[in-house]
């Protein structure tokens, strides 16, 4: 389903795992997705791999609002989350959110 140009929010997260960390950050993101479903204004939360590279993986997330990403930011999983999987990337957590304009 395609949406029309709204206030809705899509959030991209780069993370690239150290080497021997993959399962370990794969995991942490996994265990807070059905969670992060269920809040409400989250319109979409998907998680990849990279196919030429299972150490790249990616959030796709799609937000009502800033109001309902801000409330997610805050989520104490969140939080946890972020804690949990700074030691175990190879560079920085690349995140970038996006508006629609068409």
């Amino acid at each position: 389903m395609l949406l029309a140009p709204n206030d809705t929010i899509r959030v991209i997260a780069l993370a690239h795992a150290k080497e021997g960390q993959r399962d370990a950050l794969k995991q942490a993101f996994i265990q807070i997705i059905d969670k992060v479903r269920q809040e409400d204004g989250c319109l979409g939360y998907q998680f990849h791999v990279d196919q030429s590279d299972p150490n790249q993986f990616l959030m796709d997330e799609i937000w009502r609002d800033q109001a309902a990403l801000d409330k997610h930011g805050q989520t104490d999983y969140f939080l946890n989350l972020v804690k949990t999987i700074e030691p175990l990337l190879a560079e920085p957590l690349l995140v970038r959110v996006f508006s629609p304009i068409y």
